[in-house]
């Protein structure tokens, strides 16, 4: 599939991943139809925004289907994922949330595309995963959230195989990005920092993750437009690092020392490191930032 003269269906496009995805494959030549919760008015001749909320697409799959008329791919990128602060999601909640509106969308706007690309996260696996580990890992999803996600990409592998419209999975590491929600470690660590509050963290902070910064992720999704092979990626940050590195980093680059208030510091880390040697040799990904020149564009974003 060539961007250039493409036509693209995308949901979450005014999203931290569909935003610069949105933005890069529109000024690559394709013409971009966004499905948004909201009102947004558009700037560009090819791109064009649908209001309609997901859970209702059935309502307004006719209308769509009419001013869209055939795609070449449709890109999910839709995230429901909850506050870190907020009570934990019920499972039948997770439901709703996103396993509905991805099932609703495949069954009433599948049919008008040639490929499928969904945004999942490596949170599938669970937490207690060996180090490097693969997208042959076993499933072991502790979050209703990963719970849902998961049943979305296997709801994706079926409608693949019964219709043979060929599809991408992309599991995400944990992304960041400018004017990120309060959702993530990093926001609610950023906005201490702004606001000049002491930071509460649970643990030693020690951590590890593979951080990616969104305009990052936005690339493997325009990678995976070429490449509808019925494949699983995970998708991952250039470098590990830890709560810690992150507030250090954060600290050089603001010239200001964050108060960090720690508690249970005796829990054991967890590392969650994915391997991403198959997105690098199949879809030739290689992350282009490292933690501190995301962290830079994120503080530019705000001051």
């Amino acid at each position: 599939m060539k961007i250039q003269k493409s036509r693209i269906l995308v949901t979450g496009g005014t999203g931290l991943v569909g935003k610069p995805f949105v933005e890069s494959v529109v000024a690559s030549g394709a013409t971009v139809y966004c499905i948004t919760r909201k009102r947004v008015q558009s700037k560009h001749p090819r791109l064009h925004y649908l209001q309609c909320d997901l859970l209702r697409v059935a309502e307004k799959a006719t209308k769509i289907i009419h001013i869209v008329k055939r795609v070449n791919a449709l890109v999910y990128l839709a995230a429901n994922i909850p506050p870190l602060t907020q009570r934990k999601e019920t499972l039948f909640e997770a439901k709703q949330t996103t396993l509905d509106p991805f099932v609703t969308t495949l069954e009433h706007l599948g049919t008008i595309t040639e490929s499928i690309v969904l945004a999942s996260t490596i949170d599938v696996h669970g937490p207690r995963v060996p180090r490097s580990f693969t997208e042959l890992q076993a499933i072991a999803p502790a979050t209703p959230y990963a719970v849902a996600k998961y049943c979305c990409e296997e709801y994706l592998r079926y409608y693949s195989r019964v219709t043979g419209t060929p599809h991408t999975v992309v599991r995400f590491s944990q992304v960041f990005g400018e004017n990120e929600q309060l959702v993530r470690v990093i926001p609610y660590i950023v906005n201490a920092f702004v606001h000049n509050q002491p930071f509460r963290l649970i643990g030693s902070g020690k951590d590890e993750r593979r951080y990616l910064f969104a305009e990052d992720a936005a690339t493997a999704v325009r990678l995976a437009l070429f490449h509808p092979k019925n494949e699983t990626y995970q998708v991952a940050g250039k470098e590990v690092s830890s709560i810690n590195r992150i507030i250090a980093t954060l600290e050089k680059i603001i010239s200001k020392t964050l108060t960090v208030i720690r508690t249970d510091t005796s829990r054991p880390p967890l590392h969650i490191v994915p391997n991403t040697n198959k997105v690098k040799r199949a879809l030739m990904f290689s992350p282009r930032y490292s933690l501190e020149q995301g962290l830079r564009k994120v503080m530019e974003s705000i001051t």
